[in-house]
């Protein structure tokens, strides 16, 4: 009375998965013969299998043209992006003016939000996401007014001389820098390399012993968001006595913390409310000179620079895992605009970022809709079949 095709159709349909226990799941047959099923007669049986079998086919073509549909989509979006992010400054605004006229039929995914927003970075840290201001004082212009003021405080022996990083080959550089715009190393963004780039404590200076439950909190990696911001979490603490032991690894509202290892080059700006701390092993502060570079443009630059995650990876490079240094960072070169650029290009990433949240959250709402509208249409349709039969 069971035709074998309608049976192994049925016990698709019985959660036998459900029934496995233990560390290594097992099915019990005494729990499985338990479960109870609805036996048609054996016509309709077969009945059942050849609309089953019918309309399972149907589902593959309709699969079938959707890859397709969207394998070709995201060829179109892949090559779209790439054009933004990797050709000369008119190519990519014509590039770009492409995408956003098209925008609605080449996003239709979360994953094409995703990498929209790695194209707005990209454009932002490469000058082509806002146009330049002449009126803008160039930066190598506040750069040697620092420098001026660096040589006048060794002369009166309030800082000590630093040996100068090597020049930047600017033939090795990505994209040509855009008006009012420069190649830099970190020596120029910072006041004092020994100062104002710290690593965290180890372990002969703060034991474990010394962690208490409350207190002044150690920051560390999990304080990082994938996103880049700050979330205020924190597993290691230390007493006030501790803490003032421990005052040159102090961290504050307003610096950069970047983890050292691990996910090497995840860094986040400290808001400016944030409670004082001391760096954690794993992270390194850096204090910017805030006349020449903006911390919300550093991080900025960090997220959306494919050059510097090509130099991190060269520069750690030779050891078992990623590990960032205080040689290894001094030897980075960045895009660096003019300070009134990078707040506008923060704003403008702020207000263009803000935009794809609603998109994403659109496209989510929408995915939602269509599934429940998907499962009113077969529901609809399977209770128009089972009152006529």
């Amino acid at each position: 009375g069971l035709d074998l095709l309608f049976t192994f159709k049925l016990f698709h349909t019985l959660g036998l998965d459900s029934l496995g226990k233990g560390v290594k799941p097992g099915l019990s047959r005494n729990e499985a013969y338990q479960l109870p099923i609805v036996i048609p007669p054996l016509a309709e049986q077969q009945r059942i299998v050849a609309k089953v079998d019918e309309l399972m086919a149907l589902c593959d073509q309709l699969q079938i043209s959707r890859n397709e549909r969207e394998t070709r989509r995201n060829c179109l979006v892949a090559s779209s992006l790439n054009r933004i992010n990797t050709t000369t400054a008119d190519e990519a605004k014509n590039a770009t003016r492409f995408h956003l006229d098209h925008f609605q039929r080449l996003t239709t995914r979360t994953e094409h939000i995703k990498q929209l927003r790695q194209s707005i970075l990209s454009l932002a840290v490469r000058g082509l996401l806002i146009p330049q201001d002449p009126n803008d004082e160039p930066v190598t212009e506040v750069i040697d007014r620092i420098k001026k003021e660096k040589v006048h405080l060794v002369a009166l022996g309030k800082i000590k001389l630093e040996k100068p990083l090597d020049l930047i080959n600017l033939q090795k550089v990505p994209f040509a820098a855009p008006a009012g715009w420069a190649w830099r190393k970190i020596d120029t963004i910072v006041r004092s390399l020994r100062n104002d780039i710290r690593t965290g404590p180890f372990g002969s200076t703060l034991h474990k012993e010394e962690h208490r439950p409350t207190g002044v909190p150690v920051w560390g990696i999990e304080s990082i968001n994938k996103n880049g911001s700050f979330n205020g979490k924190c597993k290691i603490y230390v007493d006030a006595k501790k803490a003032r032991e421990l005052l040159s690894f102090a961290v504050k509202g307003g610096d950069i913390i970047i983890s050292r290892s691990g996910t090497v080059g995840e860094l986040c700006r400290l808001p400016d409310d944030a409670p004082h701390g001391l760096l954690s092993t794993n992270l390194m502060k850096i204090s910017l000179d805030k006349e020449v570079v903006s911390p919300d443009y550093f991080c900025l630059l960090f997220k959306g620079a494919e050059s510097i995650d090509t130099q991190l990876i060269e520069l750690c490079a030779g050891s078992t895992r990623l590990f960032l240094t205080q040689s290894i960072l001094a030897k980075l070169h960045f895009p660096l605009p003019p300070l009134a650029e990078q707040h506008r290009i923060v704003a403008k990433v702020d207000e263009v970022m803000a935009l794809c949240d609603q998109l994403e959250a659109k496209l989510i709402t929408t995915e939602a809709d269509s599934r429940r509208l998907l499962e009113a249409v077969l529901r609809d349709a399977l209770n128009t079949s089972a009152m006529t039969n």
